[in-house]
């Protein structure tokens, strides 16, 4: 297992390289732009876990494999299929927006312990939109049956990767991190915001935030692809 882990982080940065080369935008961390290049112990338990984090993106492949190829069991209800799925998808992608506003990793924006907006009420809102927005190309790939698979592949995946990133933030922020730890939960939202109201500058980031997200909505060509390749 470790050896394959270590083969696709290993082509996943040869592809980084050449992508960068050609100018394809490259993926980046949900946290600080310098985790990744952070020296650590290697003996530390988040160690495990850190390969998962640096390949969390090259890891979905092969649900998009079986979204794009894998045609048993389509389902036919045309209306449902394209309405449902691209709700799922705007829900993820509306989440991903507004936590964005927050924590601005891809707005070269100074970053700092962000604690307002969706992480007032939960610690992985970029997470939990990812899901849904593979949730809904899923949907609209009309491949329904996989859907839970989708969903419990992302939250075996993201359990590992949060652990390491929740090491990473308690070494730099401390006390701070950890009482944000103690009073927001991981996954399940709650209703009741975890952290007092503070002063927010996230709508100065909408703009910005949209423009950095909306790359998200190439994910339909999945859909269309499929949709235009099997279509009698």
């Amino acid at each position: 297992m470790t050896s394959t882990l270590q083969w696709c982080y290993r082509l996943g940065k040869t592809l980084k390289t050449v992508g960068s080369r050609v100018g394809f935008p490259q993926f980046q961390s949900p946290l600080t732009p310098d985790i990744a290049m952070t020296p650590k112990d290697p003996d530390a338990p988040s160690e495990r876990w850190r390969l998962l984090y640096r390949m969390r993106v090259l890891l979905m492949v092969p649900l998009f494999y079986v979204m794009a190829f894998c045609t048993w069991r389509q389902y036919g209800n045309d209306l449902v299929v394209f309405t449902v799925g691209p709700g799922i998808f705007l829900a993820g992608l509306l989440i991903r927006i507004w936590a964005h506003m927050h924590l601005r990793y891809r707005l070269k924006a100074k970053t700092t312990l962000t604690s307002t907006g969706p992480y007032r009420h939960v610690r992985n809102p970029l997470y939990i939109g990812n899901t849904l927005i593979l949730a809904g190309v899923c949907f609209t790939s009309r491949v329904i049956w996989f859907v839970p698979v989708v969903a419990a592949y992302c939250a075996v995946l993201y359990s590992f990767v949060v652990r390491y990133e929740e090491s990473h933030l308690t070494g730099k922020y401390g006390e701070t991190y950890l009482a944000y730890l103690r009073t927001v939960p991981r996954w399940m939202p709650r209703l009741a915001p975890g952290t007092p109201d503070q002063p927010s500058r996230a709508r100065e980031f909408l703009a910005a935030s949209v423009a950095a997200e909306v790359r998200n909505l190439l994910l339909f060509v999945i859909p269309v692809a499929k949709e235009f390749l099997t279509r009698p």
